[in-house]
């Protein structure tokens, strides 16, 4: 289960936010969602519940297994390809079940990645889903879920152009529905916030008995410990978003700056919204991805899934056929593959498959069943540990005092990991 309930000011009826500075919705208002909340709200034991008990462990059946939480991981990548070697170094061990990362693809670049190039193989199987990656529109969506997870996409009639929305089946009869969202700061228009805010209605209306969205918001102006939006209008996109959330009853759990660039305020713009408060525990907030300017956030997300207790391949290197894996190297004319005039990306996208090949014919597998992390078969030097320890250290203390020295050595650890 979640952290205990925490008392706050800024809180009424079962924990629900409300604006307390700047404009607000009334005591009507109030009192009319008070009772729809009492009304509507499932019991916060059913979050973990096991055939009627609360259980805290693994509980495991003939068939599958039931986890009590899932492991996840969200941030915003600022372009994700020319980061992935980091994402898979800090994701390996691990192994969360949910990844969610918005602003995949490269600003006003013309090379966009296919969805397969995104792959975390050497991480764990994992189901990838994808929005905007081979168009010109939006900055590009993607949710890898792990294969062991029973998940499906779900398309969403509100038009809101960077939405991604997957189910995924829990224990018994609960069902997630897991989104990711990105929304532009470029566009202030009333209508890209009413098609938000409709999406998020949507969302809430369709009956799942979880929720999750994560996403990069861009509202830096929103004072998330009294749930307050900036001046006295009750017209603001701001006000509007919080009024929508209120009234869909989700609950927000970041609650430090997850944005910071150079000398800037640093400012909480990524959000976690679930539709009870604790269904979220261990958030932990982690420095960026490579140079992106936006944290990475890891937590726990608790309800009770059945995973399927499916059998792994595992490689049996020792019984290799080696003495035919040199004959077709042997054969293969390198210099005509390997052009330099290529981009060193796409002479590296032709080793790659040839070894995956000579891998996939040579080297003989067995089934093994499995469930939880494994062995890490990738393991790092202590020397790139302790700088992304480091890294992550100095990341909270940007957040906390933006001080200029904190910021350069950051920087210097940043370019010293490469």
């Amino acid at each position: 289960m979640g952290p205990s309930k925490k008392t706050n000011g800024g809180r009424d009826f079962g924990g629900l936010p409300l604006q307390s500075k700047g404009p607000t919705l009334g005591k009507e208002g109030c009192q009319i969602k008070e009772a729809r909340l009492l009304k509507g709200k499932r019991g916060k034991e059913d979050v973990n519940n096991f055939n009627g008990k609360k259980v805290f462990k693994n509980v495991k059946t003939d068939n599958f297994t039931v986890l009590p939480k899932l492991s996840c991981i969200y941030t915003n990548a600022d372009q994700l390809f020319n980061k992935l070697p980091e994402l898979i170094v800090r994701t390996r061990d691990d192994k969360p079940k949910i990844i969610g990362i918005t602003e995949v693809k490269p600003k006003n670049n013309r090379y966009k990645p296919g969805i397969s190039e995104y792959s975390l193989a050497e991480v764990s199987d994992y189901n990838m889903f994808g929005k905007n990656l081979d168009v010109d529109t939006g900055r590009g969506l993607l949710l890898y879920i792990d294969k062991q997870l029973d998940a499906s996409q779900v398309h969403m009639n509100t038009e809101f152009q960077e939405n991604l929305f997957i189910k995924i089946n829990l224990n018994q009869s609960d069902q997630l529905l897991l989104g990711l969202i990105y929304r532009s700061p470029s566009n202030r228009s009333q209508e890209y916030t009413k098609q938000l805010n409709l999406l998020t209605t949507e969302a809430c209306n369709k009956g799942y008995s979880h929720i999750l969205i994560m996403g990069d918001y861009n509202y830096p102006e929103i004072n998330w410990d009294s749930w307050n939006s900036p001046g006295d209008s009750t017209e603001s996109n701001e006000y509007r978003f919080l009024e929508n959330l209120q009234e869909n009853f989700l609950f927000q759990h970041v609650t430090r700056p997850t944005r910071w660039r150079g000398t800037n305020t640093p400012h909480t713009l990524d959000l976690i919204l679930t539709n009870e408060e604790n269904m979220v525990s261990n958030l932990e907030y982690q420095s960026p991805l490579g140079k992106s300017d936006h944290c990475t956030m890891k937590f726990d997300f608790n309800c009770y899934t059945n995973i399927k207790s499916k059998p792994k391949l595992i490689k049996l290197f020792s019984k290799g056929n080696y003495i035919k894996i040199k004959e077709e190297l042997n054969k293969i004319k390198w210099p005509e593959l390997l052009q330099k005039e290529n981009d060193i990306n796409e002479n590296w996208k032709s080793v790659l498959s040839i070894i995956q090949d000579m891998d996939k014919k040579y080297i003989p597998t067995k089934e093994r069943k499995q469930i939880g992390r494994g062995k890490n078969n990738f393991p790092m030097d202590k020397n790139t540990i302790d700088k992304i320890k480091r890294k992550n250290i100095l990341s909270k203390k940007i957040t906390h005092n933006n001080d200029p020295e904190v910021r350069k050595e950051y920087n210097k650890k940043e370019s010293s990991k490469k």
